[in-house]
């Protein structure tokens, strides 16, 4: 054979070989590239959703509930753009959905009860969560992905939200102490609520909790001023009787002694 046409064949072969490897190449790249995008997609909807779950009912109202699942169902959809086929995430956006849905027909007022914040931890978790949302809130209205009028409601929503959680804390604290009859204990964490609604004015029922607060911190001096009273009396009455009992195991001693 011709050494050209042998020379023009393998340098096809090789041609084609390289534009193979190049081809596919690509397509691990833009495989690559894909799945990139749908881990980000999926982190940040669940991140999103997570957080939405751990906060307790008294601190999301209908709106901050609406936002972050909508804000779920985006990311969702972004995943199904780019793999139609996604069936497990076909069913996350059914269930988000369906959630959309209940929050449209539900009552804002008819949700769940409240939960306690009983530890520092609890409240801190809170507080983290409310200003993870702030900052997503101040992006997504800074991206013109949000209007101004929903950002504002929002951002104030939160910032009740991080105040709330301290103030509920030191109240939950007080009121077991003062149930328990321990008022000196109580009367600290009555002191930091007041402190709490004097740095913030905006908490829902603010004028409501102002007064009560001053009602329990006269109380509390009050019951604590009485135990003090009392607990002195029983003592002194407690040494006097030691004293009593000493003078006469004394007398009896004399006795003993004198006809023994």
């Amino acid at each position: 054979m011709d050494p050209t046409i042998v020379m023009s064949l393998m340098l096809g072969l090789i041609a084609v070989l390289l534009g193979a490897f190049y081809v596919k190449q690509g397509i691990e790249q833009a495989e690559m590239k894909r799945a990139v995008q749908v881990a980000h997609h999926q982190k940040n909807a669940r991140r999103l959703l997570r957080i939405l779950d751990s906060i307790p009912p008294q601190y999301s109202n209908s709106l901050l509930q609406q936002f972050v699942l909508e804000e779920v169902q985006k990311e969702l959809g972004n995943i199904l753009q780019i793999t139609p086929r996604n069936g497990a995430i076909k069913r996350e956006l059914t269930v988000i959905q369906e959630r959309l849905g209940q929050l449209a027909q539900a009552n804002e007022n008819s949700g769940a009860g409240a939960i306690d914040i009983k530890t520092l931890e609890e409240a801190n978790n809170i507080r983290t969560h409310a200003q993870t949302l702030l900052k997503y809130v101040h992006q997504r209205y800074q991206a013109n992905l949000l209007n101004k009028d929903t950002a504002q409601q929002l951002s104030n929503h939160l910032k009740r939200v991080i105040a709330q959680t301290a103030l509920d804390l030191y109240l939950f604290k007080a009121k077991s102490f003062e149930i328990e009859k321990k008022y000196q204990l109580a009367l600290p964490f009555y002191q930091r609520a007041s402190q709490e609604l004097v740095k913030h004015p905006y908490i829902e029922k603010h004028q409501e909790l102002v007064i009560m607060v001053k009602e329990k911190l006269k109380l509390m001096n009050k019951l604590d001023q009485q135990q003090r009273e009392e607990g002195a009396a029983n003592e002194e009455e407690v040494t006097l009787g030691d004293g009593v009992d000493n003078l006469i195991e004394e007398e009896g001693e004399k006795w003993k002694k004198k006809y023994f």
